[in-house]
């Protein structure tokens, strides 16, 4: 058995040093914040669903509703309109997503006083919030004459 000599690596100077040194701490960088706009408020979004339930009812004339309806969506709602009159509707929950910037989905319950039924809808801001898409979703057997 042969005994090793005492080794230690060689010393290199500052350089180690420098090599083992932690760096100072950095300056925080300069976050600039955006507000976020969360889109339409509860309050808008049920203010905007009650309208278009008055004109469903017959309570409101459909022409009223051409500010906040593309204008597929407002032909679909003057069909819609002639046999719904005389129901009523009230909105029980109300679930808004944001999904880009301009957009909002929202999917909605409604009682129209025989049953309750789902309600999806799509809003895109053109300067002020528009239903781009309107659907009541009903069960086929919900949807056969009684």
């Amino acid at each position: 058995m042969h005994v090793l000599a005492e080794y230690e690596p060689p010393y290199l100077g500052e350089a180690e040093e420098f090599r083992w040194r932690i760096p100072p701490p950095r300056p925080p960088a300069v976050v600039r914040v955006v507000p976020f706009d969360a889109g339409p408020s509860r309050a808008t979004l049920a203010r905007l669903f009650g309208l278009v339930f008055e004109a469903m009812e017959g309570r409101r004339p459909v022409a009223q509703l051409s500010a906040i309806m593309s204008p597929q969506v407002h032909a679909a709602m003057t069909t819609r309109t002639r046999a719904t009159a005389g129901h009523r509707f009230r909105l029980l929950r109300l679930h808004p997503c944001r999904v880009a910037a301009d957009a909002v989905e929202v999917s909605a319950t409604v009682d129209t006083g025989r049953r309750v039924v789902a309600v999806a809808a799509r809003l895109e801001r053109d300067g002020d919030w528009r239903f781009t898409c309107l659907r009541f979703l009903t069960t086929k057997a919900q949807a056969r004459p009684t």
